[in-house]
């Protein structure tokens, strides 16, 4: 889905994109979130940077609330419980900042695999 409002470009998170104009942008939620209340452990590199909250989650992604130091375009890994054991995925952080992250899905990977 392309995205474009009153002459200003969006990327999908309510967020005015450079250029304005006529230019469109796309849409790279393609699936609902839904709420969550999960804490999760974030790694980067192997490194333990320390718990969030997840908000919301799909298929594609997840949304934290967190203070943790992500920039945008970084790879993560995220430590998941699943049925009294930990699962671990791969995530794009496509968004960071004002107490939120943005993450979306790469690949399931094993502990410490970047």
């Amino acid at each position: 889905m392309f995205v474009e409002k009153g002459g200003q470009n969006y990327d999908g998170l309510g967020n005015v994109t450079k250029g304005g104009g006529n230019a469109m942008t796309m849409e790279h939620r393609w699936q609902k979130r839904n709420s969550s209340n999960l804490d999760v452990a974030v790694y980067k590199k192997g490194k333990h940077l320390g718990c969030a909250q997840a908000v919301d989650m799909s298929l594609e992604g997840i949304g934290l609330a967190c203070t943790l130091d992500l920039k945008k375009g970084e790879v993560v890994e995220i430590e998941l419980p699943e049925e009294g054991r930990y699962g671990y995925a791969r995530y794009l952080v496509v968004h960071a900042g004002h107490g939120r992250c943005g993450l979306m899905f790469i690949s399931l990977s094993e502990r410490g695999e970047q």
